[in-house]
């Protein structure tokens, strides 16, 4: 039996900002990546779910979405995804190579563009929240999937326990895009990061 991660709201409130951090330093790297133009994000959401309800969060099952997967350790290790819907992808892989796009499945340039946008943008947000918690956080090197949207569990199990901090981003220049940026941590390593807050 997985242990339950459980939170209180000062606990809850000071992951929400750990991720609203992480998150808007993303946003602005990602801003900087498509020409300067506005990326905002939103409140981040903190959720407590068994890895087999992700898709749920972000669409539900069926949703076709790129889904871009990082581990991360050093002094805090988990999962760290970036997901956007199918055509959101697309815009934002024009965006990236400042032509337009076709239908169907992307190409090798879009998908090695936004490999590329998603390690920037993962490594902003590592980078930010390991100053914030003075500590080492470092992203793997990106893996790409095109598909339905449940393909972001991988190989996590299906009934792990685990906290998602869910940081929603959209653009405010057309062609427009939006999508999430999801932290996924487990039990011990939610007990690490409250500790490194120091908030019991």
């Amino acid at each position: 039996m997985n242990p339950v991660v459980a939170t209180t709201l000062t606990q809850q409130d000071a992951l929400r900002e750990v991720a609203n951090i992480g998150g808007g330093h993303a946003a602005s790297m990602l801003a900087r990546l498509v020409g300067g133009l506005g990326v905002m994000t939103e409140v981040p959401h903190v959720t407590h779910v068994e890895a087999g309800q992700l898709p749920l969060l972000i669409g539900g099952v069926g949703m076709r979405a790129v889904t871009i997967g990082f581990t991360f350790d050093g002094n805090l290790a988990g999962h760290l995804w970036w997901v956007l819907p199918a055509e959101d992808a697309r815009r934002l892989g024009g965006r990236l190579l400042a032509r337009p796009t076709a239908n169907g499945r992307l190409s090798t340039e879009e998908r090695g563009a936004l490999a590329e946008a998603a390690n920037i943008v993962a490594s902003a947000c590592c980078t930010a929240i390991g100053q914030l918690l003075r500590a080492r956080v470092v992203p793997s090197t990106p893996h790409l999937q095109e598909g339905d949207v449940g393909m972001v569990l991988g190989a996590y199990p299906a009934t792990a326990q685990a906290l998602v901090l869910d940081a929603r981003f959209h653009s405010n220049d057309a062609p427009t895009f939006g999508g999430h940026l999801l932290l996924m941590l487990d039990v011990e390593n939610v007990k690490a990061l409250l500790a490194q807050l120091r908030i019991g």
